[in-house]
């Protein structure tokens, strides 16, 4: 089954809504959902980028299984670097 195609297509088009929701001046909360719409499109964004439009199910989930793994490696990284960046700057 190929999908690689079909989730490019539904990435941007989440992207897109994330912004009409965001840009929307009414309601914080919707603007906080969007918010966070826009985040785990970006993400999905990211990962779909990287795959083939011929992809099939399998190696979808591999590129999305991936990118998680690198964001999360790289954000908890940072988390435990911080301080200690922190620290040398101070001298300290």
């Amino acid at each position: 089954m190929v999908i690689g195609k079909r989730v490019q297509t539904i990435a941007v088009l989440l992207l897109v809504a994330s912004f009409v929701v965001v840009a929307q001046p009414l309601a914080f909360s919707v603007y906080r959902w969007g918010f966070v719409l826009l985040i785990a499109a970006t993400i999905l964004q990211i990962a779909a980028g990287n795959i083939k439009p011929h992809a099939g199910g399998r190696e979808v989930m591999r590129a999305l299984g991936v990118t998680v793994a690198a964001l999360v490696l790289l954000s908890g990284l940072s988390i435990v670097l911080v301080p200690y960046l922190v620290r040398m700057g101070q001298g300290g």
